[in-house]
């Protein structure tokens, strides 16, 4: 599940190396008749608290447009269109998967993550695999009180977390494992921690200059 599928590059890598069946969800229309995906595959919707019609701020950054007003002040809104909110329950739904196990959901969603996040039930958490996130607090640092809770609620209800930005001072990028669907020996979360030290040294001297 690819929520905030921008133009689609993250499914159709998933799709070419590991035969993923991607379901690509993105807001911005111009972005959906880009996508070089079958029509029954990539939907035109914003994921939210609930169902109905949302203002969606368009950026002129393509990765910046938000259901949120003044979500990226660094970047000015082109134009503010109506577009069709779903919840996750609708959403799986419509997409006729409520009752199936998700491998992956993938979230760029520009702070809206938090409201999905934030109405997650058990049961739906219980059916998904994994989560690849980035949170956005550190754009918008009025989020970073909610984000901290729902990466709380996340571990609490079974998932394991990896991150290369522990401080949340650029684009935190995190990695959620349900315990019970994903069978992690030590040597594998060992791999997983190394691969975010060494991207966060990166950063780190890049932030840097070196």
């Amino acid at each position: 599940m690819d929520l905030g599928a921008n133009t689609g590059e993250f499914s159709k890598m998933m799709s070419c190396h590991y035969g993923a069946n991607c379901f690509l969800v993105e807001p911005n229309a111009s972005l959906i008749s880009a996508m070089d995906f079958d029509a029954n595959k990539k939907f035109n919707f914003a994921i939210a608290k609930r169902d109905g019609p949302l203002p969606f701020y368009v950026s002129s950054n393509a990765e910046a447009s938000s259901l949120m007003e003044g979500f990226a002040d660094n970047w000015k809104n082109d134009r503010v269109e109506t577009v069709c909110g779903l919840s996750w329950s609708s959403l799986l739904e419509k997409l006729a998967i409520e009752n199936s196990v998700i491998d992956l959901v993938k979230v760029d969603v520009e702070g809206a993550e938090l409201d999905l996040f934030e109405t997650f039930t058990w049961n739906e958490l219980a059916r998904i695999k994994q989560i690849s996130v980035e949170y956005h607090d550190w754009v918008n640092k009025n989020l970073h009180k909610r984000t901290i809770e729902t990466i709380k609620k996340l571990n609490t209800f079974g998932f394991v977390s990896f991150t290369d930005a522990p401080n949340h001072s650029w684009p935190v990028e995190m990695i959620f494992l349900n315990k019970d669907l994903v069978k992690m020996q030590p040597r594998d979360k060992a791999i997983i921690h190394l691969y975010y030290l060494v991207n966060w040294i990166r950063e780190k001297r890049a932030s840097n200059g070196m």
